[in-house]
């Protein structure tokens, strides 16, 4: 017998969210004065990386530059559900995420985090009039993320969910995880290190055999530590590697 999956209720509740707002919305309705608290990414090595702050407004998704020592700003939010997403132009398997106002702090302070950045992501592919915005059940919705990803939250089929998303109705059978897929590659002694943090550090010393790293389909960029050496590599949903991969030396993948 075919398992049945018990779909999200669209329940406008979970991330405060009414039609009457969206509807009003040209009628001006105040916005809300935020604290917003920007996380720098874990690895020190990655520290002067270029950002952007990404937000939905009522009618577009807005963007602002943010230096690489900007630790808080203040931003206007919308009336109702409103996406926040941090990104890394070099590393968007770094970009972290809030959603307003369910990841409003105690402090009234709202916290982007790096474990709602792939959730944050494919949110706001959808425009800000979507119906999405008017009946997302966020709370279930981040909830079933996390509990998919289990520990790293770019493990979670982003394309797939978002398709679910696309049809208006989703259950948490829609949260599935990439393959993982162990590649060999012999790269020189030192530590290698992911921009995305929920990787292990890659630990290569002179006399050992070749890492084995256990990746997805997905973007990955590691970094040598006290040293300008890095790699980029990209994987395609079919576990092969893709031709723009960039490596610093002379290996394949297999």
């Amino acid at each position: 017998m075919k398992k049945r999956h018990r779909p999200f209720v669209w329940a406008a509740t979970a991330c405060l969210l009414t039609s009457c707002v969206m509807e009003d919305a040209a009628l001006g309705l105040p916005r809300h004065g935020v604290r917003v608290r920007l996380p720098p990414l874990a690895a020190p090595v990655f520290a002067s990386a270029e950002r952007r702050l990404y937000y939905s407004d009522y009618q577009e998704v807005r963007q602002i530059p943010i230096g690489p020592h900007e630790e808080e700003i203040e931003l206007f939010l919308a009336a109702g559900c409103t996406g926040l997403l941090l990104e890394y132009p070099d590393f968007p398997e770094a970009a972290s995420g809030a959603l307003f106002p369910l990841h409003l702090d105690d402090d009234g302070t709202l916290t982007l985090k790096s474990d709602w950045g792939p959730a944050v992501t494919v949110l706001l592919s959808f425009p800000p009039g979507h119906a999405l915005w008017r009946s997302l059940n966020a709370h279930a919705f981040f909830t079933a993320w996390a509990a998919k990803g289990g520990g790293n939250p770019w493990r979670v089929d982003a394309a797939a969910v978002a398709e679910a998303l696309s049809r208006g109705r989703m259950g948490v059978g829609d949260f599935t995880v990439l393959p993982d897929r162990e590649l060999v590659l012999p790269l020189p002694p030192g530590r290698w290190i992911p921009s995305n943090h929920y990787l292990p550090v890659v630990e290569v010393l002179a006399s050992a055999e070749p890492p084995v790293l256990c990746l997805y389909a997905g973007s990955f960029y590691y970094r040598k530590e006290s040293s300008d050496e890095a790699f980029f590599l990209q994987l395609g949903r079919d576990g092969r590697g893709r031709d723009d991969c960039i490596l610093p030396y002379g290996f394949t993948l297999p």
